[in-house]
């Protein structure tokens, strides 16, 4: 899965210095971080000196949420802290547990304590002074990734790299039972979130918590591949490496678009089941079909609608077949499954496969993370420099939030998009680390911690 740069799990560092380098470096978010100022932000927060907010604080509210703190990671009981002027509290529904979280189990250590959860559905309770996004009461989506709007990207169309994603520093919003300060940006792992306004969706609708969690990331990063940035084109033949809950949302998202054959590659034997009753059109295990073979494969089951290449047809050369879209949601392991492994772990060779098995025009499409940070993927000189093949990589795939999640709740209401399929299980906050384990175990979809 795609992770937004503002929540980096996976590397160790120094959430404060974050902080101070972010406020430094722009001056449009100044204003919602003014008490950054000389460093002086955690002591005045500890002494409830941050601006004051709508006038309907939680701060003081004690609540439960689960952490990452130094090796380990539990649910404690944290005591809510004042927000800042464009910070929004909400409580949570429901959370989901993305694979990307499972290095919060402790197995990465982190210098300051975490609030875990990149995203969550829940109903707002709090906002800042110059809050003007969302209201007290309004449900609300927090997506891994924000789009303020206003920043470069959110004005050349990109709102899925939207700066505020990065430029936003991370700061204390709670307090655990000894004084420790937690930081966060959303949290969705506890009974209430905290996030910058930018990071807020509102939604009007009655779909369950649950179906909503999965559009927080997976969801809205399958549905990204197959329908945002050069989207799959009706009547064409798309494969879909991974049939984990992103690409079990990319396949049924190709099918929304059209696409008239949708081929999963995955090695898990009830996910490739589940792929064919949610769109795909046939299901190949890579440990049956390896490497070379399966390449060969693929590209002979798409070699288009007609031999003769003056009779539109892709002609008898074999560079010229395979499916015209390629979406790659494999990643890394991070944690040995317990069910069946597939023939990279790394998730290198799926990105040489993903380019190998893309035709001259095709579109290769990648969302994945978790590879080995000093792997490469090879390709020719040539056809990198004139093939004609289109790589264009994740962050939520191309998704503007603010544009998008609303879309993608009416495909959940119009039962074009089957959430529940992917939500296979769900958690209480007490079993919060029960539910990343789970997901690190793949032995179901996805699993969503919810909230009374």
């Amino acid at each position: 899965m795609s992770l937004s740069p503002m929540y980096p799990y996976d590397l160790e560092f120094d959430l404060e210095e974050h902080a101070a380098h972010a406020v430094s470096r722009r001056g449009l978010f100044k204003r919602g971080a003014a008490a950054i100022a000389g460093g002086t932000f955690a002591a005045q927060v500890a002494r409830g000196q941050a601006a004051a907010s709508n006038g309907n604080t939680v701060a003081g509210t004690k609540y439960r949420a689960f952490i990452q703190h130094g090796t380990t990671a539990s649910v404690e009981e944290l005591t809510m802290l004042p927000i800042q002027p464009q910070q929004v509290v909400v409580r949570t529904q429901a959370a989901q547990s993305c694979y990307s979280l499972v290095n919060s189990l402790g197995n990465a250590p982190v210098k300051n304590a975490l609030a875990v959860g990149h995203g969550g559905v829940g109903v707002v309770v709090e906002v800042g002074s110059m809050v003007r996004r969302v209201q007290v009461g309004e449900r609300v989506i927090v997506p891994v990734t924000p789009q303020c709007g206003q920043c470069f990207w959110c004005l050349h169309e990109r709102a899925d790299i939207c700066r505020s994603g990065t430029e936003r520093p991370v700061l204390p919003i709670a307090n655990m039972k000894d004084g420790t300060p937690v930081f966060g940006n959303r949290g969705g792992f506890g009974e209430y979130m905290v996030a910058w306004e930018e990071q807020t969706v509102p939604v009007t609708t009655n779909v369950s918590a649950e179906e909503l969690s999965v559009l927080c990331c997976v969801g809205a990063c399958g549905l990204g591949l197959a329908l945002r940035r050069t989207p799959v084109d009706s009547g064409s033949d798309v494969v879909v490496f991974g049939a984990g809950p992103v690409g079990l949302s990319a396949i049924q998202g190709a099918r929304i678009a059209g696409a008239t054959q949708i081929i999963a590659v995955e090695p898990i034997r009830a996910r490739r089941e589940l792929a064919l009753k949610l769109g795909a059109t046939m299901a190949i295990d890579p440990n049956v079909d390896r490497g070379a073979d399966l390449v060969s494969k693929i590209k002979n089951l798409c070699k288009g609608p007609a031999a003769r290449a003056f009779a539109g047809g892709r002609g008898t050369n074999p560079a010229n077949w395979g499916p015209l879209f390629v979406l790659e949601a494999v990643g890394g392991d991070r944690f040995p499954p317990k069910v069946e492994v597939g023939p990279d772990p790394t998730g290198v060779e799926v990105l040489q496969q993903a380019w190998q098995v893309c035709p001259t025009g095709g579109t290769v499409k990648t969302c994945g993370v978790g590879q080995p940070r000093v792997s490469d993927v090879m390709f020719p000189a040539a056809a990198w420099s004139n093939a004609g093949k289109t790589h264009i990589p994740g962050n939520i795939a191309g998704v503007n939030t603010l544009r998008d999640m609303p879309i993608f709740v009416r495909l959940i209401e119009h039962k074009e998009f089957d959430a529940k399929s992917i939500a296979t299980q769900t958690f209480p906050i007490e079993r919060a680390r029960e539910a990343i384990q789970t997901a690190a175990d793949r032995t179901t979809i996805a699993t969503v911690v919810t909230y009374a």
